[in-house]
């Protein structure tokens, strides 16, 4: 049964990329396609422009926002579409960059006349992209954790995953109730990304009464962090957190064990990318993070049923794992925006998906149970938290303490 399943998908992958061949083209090469003019049907396709980073800094993420989007499309095609009508996608290519996300949105809206937009997990380019998608009044899924895209007055922007403030706020509550932090080393990327979740963090300590004894920064391209675990080390905290991107990351966790800090380490999403610990090995033990998801080596050991569902079909289409949470993000967010548009009342009317949007309220994806009944384009109001013990994540709770794990 599952190999027949697996077929079908990939059948269904097949005739979609036949259908929209025409329209998939990167930001170099806008699209031509003779029905963008044309007014859409109860017959025709239903046509989501995605932008992505195929290239650039991004372009692992990049494919799997095409992955996990393409997959999702291809189980609804399958079984026959959104009320009987094929899903298709146009993709450009934003090549890691702002301007070239606003190049394809525009392209997207104006030449390619799409029902919807997928946008990648860059928060940036979302924000640069974010007053083009209300002008036109089109329904946009982005993948990005950042806060500065929601809870803004847009109406027609969507998170498909946990945005970051609770993922920040969630790994200091755990660190001062669960763990009983008083005195923290706090080490962070000197990034406007970086920036901002810094501010968060350290009102989030003050809330739960964690003071910061020592305060380092680095830059995204340093490999040396040798200041900054000397002056951890004289500190002598409770416990280290950090915010920065994994690779970064990593080599921090790293050094800081190879200097002597056998404490427990407090983060946020980065600690679920498997990168974190191919690169950190067993420095990684003893990392309590905090995320909507974590990847795990195989489908069989997902930690929960919709994840396995999702991973067995994803290695069945791709013949591999995701690399990154990602993938997980932008299939719950193009699930979502399908089922917007079941849902609606006209399919062929923007606002009447947004509405449907706004009225999805329990549904059940693997990041949670999302609700955007607040119609503020978040749907989630939580995240987990994880710890990472002998290479493996393990579900953070009291009993997860009790474990063998090689730091005091």
């Amino acid at each position: 049964m599952k190999k027949l399943f697996a077929i079908l998908l990939v059948v269904a992958m097949l005739l979609a990329l036949a259908g929209c061949a025409g329209g998939e083209t990167s930001s170099d090469n806008p699209s031509n396609n003779s029905n963008a003019s044309v007014s859409s049907s109860d017959a025709d396709p239903i046509r989501i422009g995605i932008w992505t980073s195929l290239t650039g800094a991004s372009a692992i993420e990049g494919e799997l926002i095409e992955n996990g989007a393409r997959l999702a499309a291809a189980q609804w095609n399958a079984k026959g579409g959104i009320n009987g009508r094929q899903i298709e996608f146009v993709v450009y290519d934003d090549q890691s960059t702002t301007e070239g996300a606003v190049t394809a949105t525009t392209r997207l809206i104006e030449n390619d006349k799409v029902d919807a937009i997928i946008g990648s997990n860059l928060s940036n380019s979302i924000v640069a992209t974010a007053s083009l998608i209300e002008e036109a009044g089109i329904p946009f899924v982005g993948s990005g954790t950042g806060t500065a895209w929601t809870k803004c007055g847009y109406h027609y922007i969507f998170r498909g995953t946990v945005v970051n403030s609770f993922m920040n706020e969630g790994f200091v509550r755990v660190a001062a109730e669960e763990m009983g932090v008083k005195n923290a080393a706090f080490i962070w990327v000197e990034t406007e990304n970086g920036q901002t979740a810094c501010a968060d963090i350290k009102e989030y300590c003050n809330k739960y009464g964690v003071n910061i004894a020592y305060e380092g920064t680095y830059q995204s391209s340093d490999t040396d962090f040798t200041a900054q675990v000397t002056n951890t080390i004289k500190a002598n905290p409770d416990g280290v957190m950090l915010f920065g991107l994994a690779n970064e990351l990593s080599l921090i966790v790293k050094q800081l064990r190879q200097a002597g800090y056998n404490g427990y380490i407090y983060m946020a999403e980065a600690g679920a990318s498997v990168d974190l610990i191919d690169v950190a090995g067993s420095a990684a033990d003893g990392i309590i993070f905090t995320a909507a998801y974590v990847v795990p080596p195989e489908p069989s050991k997902a930690t929960s049923e919709l994840m396995k569902e999702m991973l067995e079909a994803y290695v069945d289409m791709y013949g591999e794992m995701p690399a990154t949470d990602v993938a997980f993000r932008v299939y719950d967010g193009a699930n979502l925006l399908f089922t917007a548009f079941e849902n609606a009342a006209d399919m062929n009317d923007k606002d009447s998906v947004r509405d449907a949007f706004y009225n999805i309220k329990g549904y059940e994806g693997i990041a949670g149970t999302f609700d955007y009944s607040a119609k503020d384009g978040d749907g989630l109001s939580g995240c987990n938290v994880y710890m990472i013990i002998g290479g493996e994540y393990y579900a953070f709770d009291k009993a997860t303490l009790e474990k063998e794990v090689p730091v005091k």
